[in-house]
């Protein structure tokens, strides 16, 4: 996981609210150490239908954490500032 750039971030949030949407964020924030994107959208169904399906939720509470849109982390950033 990376920090997303502001396009990035607003791409994400801004996807339309679909029984898919979670597979779609980790498709737009999952990669690798080099930033290498692990996914596309042709993994959106696998994602959805595979046994880590379970693990979406957890992906992406780490990309809202980490891009400080989950109203928890920026309560942690603002207090760190």
């Amino acid at each position: 996981m990376r920090k997303a750039s502001a396009r990035e971030r607003l791409a994400a949030v801004a996807i339309e609210n679909t029984p898919d949407r979670i597979a779609r964020i980790v498709v737009c924030a999952a990669c690798d150490a080099e930033g290498k994107a692990l996914f596309t959208e042709g993994d959106v169904d696998a994602l959805m239908d595979g046994p880590e399906a379970g693990q979406l939720d957890a992906i992406l509470k780490t990309f809202l954490e980490t891009n400080g849109i989950l109203p928890a982390a920026a309560t942690e950033r603002e207090k760190n500032s």
